[in-house]
């Protein structure tokens, strides 16, 4: 059937049952707006608790830990944190067989400083030490120009008669790594010998099959990962001291955050309910229409299309003048969430809010679609023309 005719069907569909899409658009748009100011708290009320979390920390959390094996601690690169100890026992493989050499000479090195930063500050803090050379970067994680990059104690450094640009060579057993020195850092503000990048320590022992233990201190930076790490640090078998105040407050902003999600889909669904309510309604009222153009040749599923577009045009007003109302209501709820969370704190319709609805009404209204083909593939011409007269 020719697209301006099933236009023209449509129209003349829309102008007949005004009056039920008028109820159904005025429903649907009131129960889009609640979704929508749900969703809103659900991503925002979340976002500014985890603020307001990261806020009461501003030097971040120290966590002591013990029992981590070295090949595991790969595993936090992804966090915001900077482990500012490491330790191995006296026993550890990597500590009893490394070897620091400068050409021939061998290096006394009493502690090396592993370095694991992957948070700005904490990369900050450690670039105040260095009073010759350049600073550290993410980047010196790997290898840069074939090379490790190495920083020296200032005290090594005149001992050795070590500079930047010169190498050194750390050896264990018949493993060897060869490093470039980049930096000088004040002794007086590390109280290490040589820092170097933890990825080296680790290539060293991946070639050894070393598994060595440490324990350390560490600081997360964003209090609000610290489900995930001690997740990390837990599955791993790792001890450390945990505060349940923040694993109860990190919780209860997860179960914020799944409880308005739900809410956003439930009521969605409800909404996309009153529509399919509608849509049966306008077939059951229709069905001696249907019949009659079913007899005239045309198809069901242009029919079904007819009704899908009845619905999809009542959904996409619905969802403006949900908009409107949903600004509304943000303001409103906005002044009692001020005084739960931070005073300044807004609620705002993101624009890709009523984006998210639209889509997951439609996903919905997929389904509904399949349900009303069938209804309208079971009218039967004969029966519905004669039970009308």
């Amino acid at each position: 059937m020719r697209l301006i005719s099933i236009f023209r069907l449509l129209k003349n569909e829309m102008k007949i049952s005004y009056k039920q899409l008028l109820l159904n658009i005025t429903i649907t748009g009131l129960i889009m707006s609640v979704a929508f100011s749900v969703l809103c708290i659900a991503i925002q009320v979340p976002t500014a608790m985890k603020k307001d979390l990261n806020t009461k920390y501003p030097d971040g959390i120290t966590i002591n830990f013990y029992n981590f094996n070295s090949n595991e601690i790969h595993l936090l690169k992804n966090l915001d944190l900077y482990i500012s100890s490491l330790n191995f026992s006296a026993s550890s493989s990597i500590l009893r067989n490394c070897v620091f050499l400068n050409n021939a000479n061998q290096l006394t090195i009493k502690k090396p400083l592993y370095v694991f930063p992957t948070n700005e500050q904490a990369i900050s803090k450690l670039n105040n030490s260095i009073v010759v050379g350049e600073n550290w970067t993410k980047s010196d994680f790997y290898l840069n120009d074939g090379f490790f990059s190495v920083w020296i104690n200032e005290i090594i450094s005149e001992s050795y008669g070590l500079g930047v640009n010169d190498i050194i060579k750390i050896k264990v057993e018949n493993a060897l790594l060869i490093t470039i020195v980049r930096g000088v850092f004040s002794n007086s503000y590390i109280n290490n010998d040589i820092m170097f990048s933890y990825n080296a320590m680790q290539q060293l022992i991946t070639e050894r099959h070393y598994i060595d233990t440490c324990e350390g201190q560490l600081i997360l930076y964003t209090a609000s990962q610290y489900l995930s790490l001690i997740k990390i640090l837990e599955n791993v078998n790792v001890r450390y001291e945990k505060s349940t105040q923040i694993i109860d407050f990190v919780r209860g902003i997860q179960i914020t955050t799944y409880l308005f999600i739900s809410l956003t889909i439930i009521i969605n669904s409800a909404g996309i309910g009153v529509l399919y309510t509608l849509s049966r309604m306008l077939i059951k009222n229709r069905e001696s229409f249907i019949a009659i153009m079913k007899m005239l040749g045309m198809k069901s599923s242009d029919i079904t299309l007819i009704y899908f577009c009845i619905l999809e045009i009542t959904l996409l007003i619905s969802i403006v003048i949900a908009i409107f109302l949903s600004i509304i209501i943000n303001s409103i709820i906005s002044l009692p969430l001020m005084y739960i969370i931070s005073d300044g704190f807004s609620l705002r319709l993101s624009p890709f809010v009523p984006i998210v609805c639209f889509i997951i009404s439609n996903v919905l209204l997929i389904f509904a679609l399949l349900r009303l083909q069938c209804r309208i593939n079971r009218i039967d011409i004969i029966n519905t023309l004669l039970i009308k007269e």
